[in-house]
């Protein structure tokens, strides 16, 4: 299989076509400021319809570019008006429509705090300059913002940068400009089969996905360690250690909450489990799962449940891949859409995985009676069972009238489920 790899903005990539890389290798960043581009209005500023940009620019779109260099050139009366650039960054966009530029501010992550002296700038004694200042610690400024004033001689002091101000000392105010930076790693070892400058690269992996039911979590990878030995077992909270630090482990039939809380402890990366209370997950997360993508709840690690809620042993074939690759790296994402356009949690296992046969839930075959089915839809979502009879049209509760199974779960409930609303319980 082949993976893009990009960061969100332009930056340096680290790697090289041909190279092997590992989950956690690096293959891209950028640090930039955490703030919106700064919109420079080009043609308003000049009195001229938007129209007549392209006629001005002395740029263009993904230059970097100096503070104090031209954006855009005049010519009239015999004279020429510069639009200056007010910091350092990259041209982000050029709007023709609107006759703007925009500007995302960069700078150097080791350079950026500056102190301003009220009391140079506004031209008064040190120790009545402080009475002038207009920011206090805590405030977010930009640049070319006034942050002091002497109103008589309209005397002014000006933000040298964007940024917040980390003090404010007598006559002197210090700004800290913030980054963010951003990277992205390989996830899957393989090779790199092609670079993209500026933004990442595509990965080959012979690893191979198998999908959950319901996860929680971004990308994690580590070593899999089986903490049972069959997949009705429950895995104890004690028997997580330090030792298994940035590893991933396989919980069995389920992760209890006191299991997740010591993997939480011991900076587990990620878990793997049939199921789990939903309960322990509303009171881990404190939040109530809801239909759509369950990226806001986090656990602190990757989490993915293969059959559903409650203690539910996973499906051998599931198990025996795990089991197959014990020892080796793996890696997961727990990102999970429950409703239209389903999402569902991967772990991909290394090459060599002892994969289960692929699940007739991905082709066209009908389910029929006796297939064992799992079902993906709110209010019975996760739970499994035995189809016994073809229904319908049935009225469901929500006032849809639908064909429908009549299932057996596995707790003795019978349930009438519309069609749409069931798989065959497997691989997706």
């Amino acid at each position: 299989m082949r993976l893009k790899r990009v960061i969100p903005f332009p930056g340096q990539v680290l790697v090289r076509v041909g190279q092997e890389v590992d989950p956690h290798t690096l293959i891209a960043e950028t640090t930039l400021q955490p703030e919106e581009p700064i919109m420079i209005a080009v043609t308003e500023a000049y009195g001229i319809p938007p129209t007549s940009l392209g006629d001005l620019l002395q740029i263009k779109e993904g230059d970097m570019v100096e503070v104090g260099q031209p954006l855009a050139a005049l010519l009239a009366d015999g004279n020429v008006y510069e639009m200056r650039s007010p910091g350092k960054g990259r041209i982000e966009q050029v709007s023709y429509l609107l006759g703007t530029i925009s500007l995302r501010l960069e700078g150097d992550p080791n350079d950026n705090v500056r102190v301003v002296d009220a009391a140079e700038q506004l031209g008064e004694p040190a120790i009545l300059a402080s009475q002038f200042i207009q920011v206090r610690t805590g405030d977010f400024v930009r640049l070319g913002q006034i942050i002091a004033t002497e109103p008589e001689r309209e005397a002014v002091a000006f933000a040298p940068m964007q940024g917040v101000v980390t003090s404010v000392n007598g006559h002197l105010v210090t700004i800290e400009r913030p980054f963010v930076r951003t990277q992205v790693k390989a996830f899957l070892t393989g090779r790199v089969v092609e670079v993209t400058p500026e933004w990442g690269a595509e990965i080959e992996s012979e690893m191979e996905p198998l999908s959950g039911l319901y996860g929680l979590g971004g990308e994690s990878s580590g070593e899999l360690r089986l903490l049972v030995s069959a997949p009705q077992e429950v895995a104890a909270a004690t028997a997580v250690s330090a030792q298994d630090s940035g590893k991933v482990l396989v919980a069995g039939a389920l992760a209890s909450a006191d299991f997740l809380r010591a993997c939480k402890k011991h900076n587990i990366a990620g878990v793997i489990a049939g199921g789990v209370h939903s309960m322990d997950l509303v009171q881990l997360t404190g939040a109530e799962i809801a239909p759509g993508m369950e990226t806001e709840l986090t656990l602190g690690l990757t989490l993915l449940l293969t059959e559903g809620m409650g203690e539910i042993p996973m499906e051998q074939s599931f198990f025996a891949a795990l089991q197959s690759v014990a020892g080796k790296v793996v890696s997961m994402n727990g990102h999970t859409q429950i409703r239209a356009g389903v999402v569902r949690p991967v772990v991909y296992l290394p090459a060599g995985a002892h994969m289960p046969p692929t699940s007739t839930a991905s082709d066209n075959t009908p389910i029929e009676l006796g297939n064992r089915v799992r079902i993906i839809r709110e209010p019975w979502f996760g739970v499994t069972g035995i189809v016994g009879a073809f229904t319908g049209p049935t009225v469901l509760p929500s006032g849809i009238t639908t064909l429908t199974y009549q299932v057996a779960t596995d707790s003795g409930e019978i349930l009438e489920v519309a069609r749409n609303n069931v798989e065959r319980q497997g691989l997706v």
